[in-house]
């Protein structure tokens, strides 16, 4: 049994490294640092970077495929769906960030599945029902609105994936173990993130800091 639990705690370090790794490599901005700001900006702010990378396409005239014009559209989703989890949090809105948070999930399950490669590895798309279910949880924690952020990203990039790139569903398959890890990670990462942002905002709000950093 210990070494059975050494064996997984080996396994889980690993996997965080990994993906600390992927996300400084892929862009912190992107990754990361989106999603926790989405929170604190306007809807439009947030999908801003992403429009204005499809009119420089479109003004440089760079191949037009699927991947490019919606190349950060999952992080993007990501930092909406973190968003709508902060406006049920603090009573700005309700019935219709939760039907967000429950449509771009099952939309992206119902592409992946209607793909023909998708649908031979439909099992997959499971990780993908956490998101629909969060919403409706009467406790949402920081730390599963972050997982349910994570698993959004990898929804819609996934989707994005197998329509953009010939795989197979032994790929897919074969992945379906190391998303665990990878969104665990990544949802933590998110999570220290935010709770940080939290602290210092609250703090810059104390007249003890203001009075000191004057």
């Amino acid at each position: 049994m210990n070494s059975l639990l050494r064996g997984l705690y080996k396994t889980i370090s690993l996997s965080v490294l990994i993906q600390l790794f992927k996300t400084l490599k892929a862009g912190l901005y992107t990754t990361l640092f989106l999603p926790v700001a989405g929170p604190y900006l306007s809807w439009t702010i947030v999908a801003m970077p992403f429009f204005l990378r499809i009119i420089a396409i479109a003004c440089i005239g760079a191949p037009a495929t699927l991947y490019a014009l919606c190349y950060g559209l999952p992080s993007l989703m990501g930092s909406l769906y973190f968003k709508a989890y902060h406006e049920i949090l603090t009573g700005k809105t309700h019935y219709a960030a939760k039907t967000f948070q429950v449509t771009v999930p099952l939309a992206c399950m119902a592409l992946f599945i209607m793909n023909p490669v998708g649908s031979k590895a439909s099992l997959y798309t499971l990780y993908w029902i956490f998101p629909c279910l969060f919403p409706l949880m009467p406790h949402r924690s920081t730390f599963l609105a972050a997982l349910a952020s994570s698993l959004t990203m990898h929804a819609v990039g996934s989707v994005l994936f197998i329509y953009s790139f010939p795989t197979i569903s032994t790929f897919w398959i074969g992945l379906i173990p190391l998303v665990f890890f990878e969104r665990f990670a990544h949802a933590l990462a998110i999570t220290t993130l935010y709770t940080l942002t939290r602290v210092i905002k609250k703090c810059s709000a104390s007249p003890f800091l203001r009075l000191i950093f004057a």
